[in-house]
């Protein structure tokens, strides 16, 4: 049967259907807006802070924080120099 030719097969015709769902992306909503300030609640929070003597200056935070984190070190040569 040399020479005898299969009839071509015809590609389905596309659906206007999509074949995969289609996913909307979500909407990014607006940050919220912060509460309004309750000048109440901010006194008895800097009455207690006084009272617990809390320092504003953050130097309690800096010296527990050197203790914790090591000081970076600079990079060396072999001779002890810096680079």
């Amino acid at each position: 049967m040399a020479g005898v030719r299969t009839p071509a097969v015809k590609p389905a015709p596309k659906s206007r259907w999509r074949t995969k769902p289609h996913r909307r992306r979500k909407r990014l909503s607006k940050a919220p807006k912060p509460k309004p300030d309750d000048p109440a609640q901010s006194a008895r929070f800097i009455e207690a802070a006084k009272a617990l003597e809390v320092d504003e200056t953050g130097e309690a935070f800096d010296k527990a924080f050197k203790r914790i984190v090591p000081e970076k070190r600079t990079p060396t040569q072999s001779d002890g120099r810096p680079k």
